[in-house]
């Protein structure tokens, strides 16, 4: 196998980047040919550009993307670690909230890498990705809805609370959200 120099890899990368569909599967032709026609004029040093512009910018989202994936692992990770976290309803509540953002973060991240670096998905396979984004985008606005549901009771029904809101009642309330 030949060494190939830094200028032939760099015309490599280029040409794979403008003809994205060039193993011959055939997949989504119309769109890989829109894709390269889109890059056939550019020089070099705009390729360059771009390529750089594209790296930087997925650096920089992927970096605050982690940032608060960390952060949203650490209050998993709080909300696990004590028996009063796990055994009371609110808690419950709040840890369904934080996963399901989690899953929002990671997804919407994927699909950009995806998407910014033209990666070509099979039609099931990227409709279970939407399928899942969409899905979990749904789950934040019903949990806070439920959440205020449990503060209602809790105020308006300070005697009752602990009857009506029990784990129980909790589980299935977030399994209907989930559901």
């Amino acid at each position: 196998m030949p060494i190939l120099s830094v200028r032939d890899r760099v015309d490599k990368l280029l040409w794979s980047l403008a003809h994205p569909c060039s193993d011959g599967s055939g997949l989504q032709r119309s769109v890989c040919d829109g894709v390269a026609n889109q890059y056939k004029n550019m020089t070099e040093q705009q390729w360059i550009t771009l390529i750089s512009f594209k790296f930087a910018f997925s650096a920089l989202t992927n970096l605050a993307s982690l940032m608060f994936l960390v952060i949203n692992g650490i209050i998993i990770y709080t909300l696990c670690s004590r028996p009063v976290f796990v055994e009371t309803p609110r808690y419950m509540l709040l840890l369904n909230l934080v996963v399901a953002d989690s899953i929002v973060l990671f997804m919407g991240q994927f699909l950009y890498l995806h998407s910014t670096f033209l990666v070509l998905l099979s039609y099931p396979l990227c409709g279970f990705y939407v399928m899942i984004s969409y899905l979990s985008s749904r789950i934040s606005p019903l949990t806070l809805t439920v959440m205020s549901i449990e503060r209602y009771i809790s105020v308006c029904f300070p005697f009752r609370h602990t009857n009506i809101v029990t784990m129980r009642n909790t589980v299935f309330a977030i399994l209907s959200v989930w559901g």
